[in-house]
């Protein structure tokens, strides 16, 4: 029993899962931003740069944890990554060529 709990496989796997609840919850909160500023109708201080990047992040390590065959690496970042392409999606919508 105490050894089960000393293993540090489970450390790594609790640390995982950590790791993936994380870029979720980073994922997401983008996206609520974003759906937030659509309401306001506002854009201001948002740096579209920011979403890019995080989505060549988020697919890197997709494709890292899909060849690695970690399936919670890949399965958060994959999650991730769909967030991020519909932040893409509204920032080319609304930001970039919303109508004037």
């Amino acid at each position: 029993m105490v050894a089960d709990i000393l293993h540090p496989d489970l450390y790594k796997l609790l640390i995982g899962q950590f790791a993936s609840f994380i870029v979720v919850v980073l994922n997401f909160t983008l996206l609520l931003q974003i759906v937030d500023m659509k309401k306001r109708n506002n854009y201001d201080g948002f740096n579209p740069i920011f979403a890019l990047v995080l989505f060549i992040n988020d697919l890197s390590w997709t494709i890292y944890g899909f060849l690695a065959e970690d399936t919670f690496m890949f399965l958060s970042n994959l999650l991730g990554t769909v967030f991020v392409i519909i932040i893409l999606y509204y920032i080319l919508k609304y930001f970039v060529f919303r109508p004037d």
